[in-house]
């Protein structure tokens, strides 16, 4: 698997087997704004707590559209082309989303964080699938390039205008399935050492060294990869569990960890055990009718394959609903009327606030 395709995968799964996180308590005009032009013909959006600049070359070529606690900013061709044949979404450049706490740095692959207001911590994500539809018209495709181009620099301009705290973390309510089952199931696991699998940073795995593990279990055993480079956790149980161990550290917050430090054996370990978390999953209920959440802005595909037509979209957080059993790693959903195909590995049991 390529590294970064594996690290992208890796974080986005380390908590999905635990409960979704508490919904932020955001207020109802969190995204309310005033908007004026500078002397380059930027355009200055001043949210209640956030200063966002967007260039002057976006003019007239996006939109944004906000869902609570989350803002979308899109390409506006993007947009026309999917609603006109009846799509739902189209265009997504990134999103802004202001959480209660920093439960999304355990699961979400592709976020930067912007700092803390009264509301809550803001952080922005950008989609991992390539969004301009449609994928064969040029003009439409250069144009989502060259603002795509320009992301980063929104992002490193983005300014708190009301700072504060903003943030709790006490994880109680949102972590009683690690107090409980999932300590309980730990606690069954035959090892002759401080670790759940004490050689899979050192050797490839085998089904017969995973056979004996739950879901709960495989979590914490692709924690305990990133423990080993002592990467810190946000959620409070995990980092509980880990400063237990005279071995660990935990001298590497979650947001300043590089997960290319990750040897070639230690991706491929925590990809045969997401794998084998699949299994479990679709061995353990019904896959069709499963409920999903979108980690990230997703295309819908007509095709089990990255070769497959966009037809859809599905925002951030937003479920779908499982409609058969995957096709080579490949959910069939329907979300909103359409029908076809998500990587499932970027759909999560949990929601994502």
């Amino acid at each position: 698997m390529n590294r970064k395709l594996a690290a992208g995968v890796m974080i986005a799964a380390m908590t999905m087997a635990m409960e979704a996180p508490v919904a932020a308590e955001i207020s109802e005009d969190i995204w309310q704004y005033a908007t004026w032009f500078d002397g380059n013909g930027d355009e200055i959006f001043d949210f209640k707590e956030l200063k966002v600049t967007l260039p002057a070359s976006w003019g007239g070529s996006y939109g944004f559209e906000v869902f609570g606690p989350e803002v979308i900013f899109y390409q506006s061709l993007s947009m026309d082309a999917a609603l006109e044949e009846g799509y739902s979404w189209g265009g997504t450049l990134f999103s802004i989303t202001c959480a209660e706490n920093y439960d999304f740095e355990d699961y979400l692959p592709n976020y930067q964080i912007i700092g803390d207001g009264e509301e809550g911590v803001y952080y922005v994500s950008q989609p991992s699938d390539f969004q301009a539809y449609p994928e064969d018209d040029e003009y439409t495709v250069n144009e989502y390039r060259d603002m795509q181009n320009d992301i980063q620099w929104i992002i490193d301009s983005m300014e708190i205008t009301n700072p504060g705290d903003g943030v709790t973390d006490d994880g109680e309510d949102s972590l009683e399935i690690i107090e409980d089952e999932f300590w309980d199931g730990l606690e069954e696991v035959d090892v002759e050492s401080d670790y759940i699998l004490e050689n899979s940073s050192d050797k490839l795995l085998t089904e017969q060294d995973i056979r004996d593990l739950d879901a709960n279990q495989l979590q914490m055993a692709i924690n305990e990869i990133y423990a080993r480079h002592h990467r810190r956790f946000n959620t409070p149980s995990i980092q509980k569990y880990f400063d237990g161990f005279d071995w660990y550290s935990g001298t590497i917050d979650a947001d300043k960890f590089d997960a290319n430090v990750l040897s070639e054996t230690e991706d491929t370990n925590i990809a045969f055990m997401l794998q084998r978390m699949r299994e479990l999953a679709t061995d353990g209920e019904t896959v069709r009718g499963t409920v999903m959440y979108a980690m990230y802005g997703l295309n819908i595909r007509n095709a089990a394959s990255m070769e497959g037509a966009v037809i859809g979209g599905v925002p951030q957080g937003y479920s779908v609903i499982v409609t058969g059993d995957s096709v080579n790693g490949w959910a069939p959903v329907s979300f909103n009327g359409v029908k076809g195909y998500i990587y499932d590995a970027n759909l999560s049991r949990t929601k994502i606030n």
